[in-house]
C-alpha cells in the first residue's frame, strides 16, 4: 500500500470513526453530570450518543470494505452487493435508494472494470450520505453502443462549480469528499468520471467507460 493511501486512510478514520468515539466520550461524561443534576435530559442526549455510533459504525465499515472488498461483493458479485448496500442506507441513513441495473451489463463487464464501479458507488454513496442532505439516490448501471455507465444520482444540495473547485483546490475536502479518488478509479480503467449539478436540485455523478 502506497504512502499516500496509508496516509488517507489513517485521516479518515481519525475524522471517522475517531471523531465519533472522541465525541462520546464528552457526551458520556455529560451524561454522568446530568444524572447527578437533571434526569430529564438523558433520553434526548442518549438518542443523540446512538446516532453518532450508528454513523461511526456505518463509515468503519466502509472503510473495513475498501481495505478488503465485502464478502457480498467477493462471492455473490456487484448486483447483490448493490442491494445489499441499498438496504443498508436506507436503513441507517433513512435515504430511498432505487436500483436499476441492466444485469446483462454488469455480467460483461470486465473485472477491473466491476471493481472501479464497486469502489465508485462506495465513494459516492458515502458523499450523499455525509454531505448531500439528500432524501432519494438512483443508482444506475446501463450501457450504450461505445461504453459502460455508472450513475448515482441524489435529490440533495448540489455541488456548485466553486465547491467543486474548493474541493479540489482543498486537501483536507479531497480526503473528506473522495472526488479525486473517483476521478483515480476511474482513469485507471480508462474511463471519465464528471459530477453535474441537477436542476431544480442534486448531484449526478457518472462513469463512463470506453468497452474498448
Amino acid at each position: 500500500m502506497k504512502e499516500t493511501e496509508r496516509e488517507r486512510i489513517a485521516d479518515r478514520l481519525k475524522q471517522g470513526p475517531g471523531q465519533v468515539l472522541a465525541n462520546l466520550a464528552i457526551e458520556l461524561r455529560t451524561l454522568l453530570y446530568i444524572l447527578d443534576t437533571n434526569v430529564e435530559n438523558i433520553r434526548p442526549l442518549l438518542e443523540g450518543m446512538l446516532s453518532e455510533l450508528e454513523l461511526g459504525l456505518s463509515e468503519l465499515q466502509d472503510i473495513i470494505e475498501e481495505l478488503y472488498p465485502s464478502i457480498t461483493f467477493r462471492e455473490l458479485g456487484l448486483v447483490p452487493w448493490l442491494k445489499e448496500i441499498a438496504h443498508r442506507y436506507e436503513t441507517q441513513y433513512n435515504l430511498r435508494v432505487n436500483l436499476q441495473v441492466d444485469e446483462d451489463v454488469v455480467d460483461a463487464l470486465p473485472p477491473p472494470v466491476t471493481n472501479v464501479f464497486y469502489r465508485v458507488t462506495q465513494e459516492a454513496m458515502r458523499n450523499v450520505a455525509q454531505h448531500a442532505n439528500a432524501h432519494q439516490v438512483l443508482i444506475q448501471i446501463y450501457s450504450d453502443p461505445s461504453a459502460w455507465l455508472l450513475e448515482v444520482e441524489d435529490d440533495g444540495e448540489g455541488v456548485t462549480a466553486e465547491r467543486l473547485m474548493e474541493i479540489y483546490s482543498s486537501l483536507q475536502a479531497k480526503k473528506t469528499f473522495g472526488l479525486p479518488i473517483m476521478h483515480e478509479l476511474a482513469q485507471s480503467v480508462g474511463g471519465e468520471l464528471r459530477v453535474l449539478t441537477r436542476s431544480p436540485k442534486g448531484t449526478l455523478v457518472r462513469l463512463k467507460v470506453p468497452r474498448s
